[in-house]
């Protein structure tokens, strides 16, 4: 009788000790720290702060928010997950109204153009991430590569954020222009734009661009 009063009084113990454990917080200056590191050197931005939840606790595979602050007073978002018991984490930064992840919209445009193409091609819209206002535009490069993965194209696509925040975009084309009358001129190479599909047979819209307005542009999801 008193061996199992022993045991269960162990059981307890135990569990008692185990229980603090699960509960314990996790350290965010560290991982504040690397963001913001990380952001100045490969994302080449100056961030002036990264702010992380001070009671977020140790769970392997728990996600949070942090907030990143950008001069002048803009502030975006940085999604962190928890990858083992050690504190190892993994994050990113999903496009805001004041930070753009140029990766992600490469990825975008890219799939969205094979869709209709069917061609291999790349997007490079020239950085990891844009720090943006309401009224900025900007180029992002489309080259087409061949099985040796040299680029035979010079297309371009035009991005713009809109005042409510939203970000539209455009492909512009260069197409080579009609042959004059005098053959010693060189062929040109002349911006088409927009780059829109016939009426009578609309382009496929993936489910996660909305379908361009009657300008032309075509709008990204939030």
């Amino acid at each position: 009788m008193e061996q199992r009063s022993w045991f269960r009084r162990a059981v307890w113990a135990t569990m008692l000790m185990l229980l603090p454990a699960c509960e314990q917080p996790l350290a965010v200056t560290p991982i504040e720290a690397s963001i913001q590191s990380d952001l100045k050197q490969r994302g080449q931005i100056s961030v002036q702060a990264i702010t992380c939840p001070p009671d977020v606790t140790s769970e392997v595979g728990k996600a949070f928010e942090c907030v990143g602050e950008l001069d002048p007073s803009e502030i975006f978002f940085i999604t962190v997950t928890q990858e083992d018991d050690r504190g190892k984490v993994r994050w990113e930064v999903p496009s805001s109204w004041s930070l753009l992840n140029l990766n992600q919209l490469e990825t975008e445009f890219e799939q969205k153009l094979k869709a209709t193409t069917k061609v291999n091609l790349k997007v490079n819209c020239g950085g990891v991430y844009r720090p943006t206002k309401a009224g900025d535009s900007f180029s992002c490069q489309v080259v087409q590569l061949t099985t040796k993965g040299q680029s035979q194209s010079s297309d371009s696509i035009l991005v713009k954020v809109e005042p409510e925040g939203k970000v539209t975009w455009q492909e512009i084309r260069m197409v080579a222009a009609k042959p004059t009358s005098i053959a010693s001129s060189p062929s040109t190479s002349t911006p088409v734009l927009p780059n829109v599909a016939p009426s009578s047979a609309p382009s496929p819209v993936s489910s996660e661009v909305e379908p361009k307005d009657a300008t032309g542009w075509t709008q990204l999801d939030d």
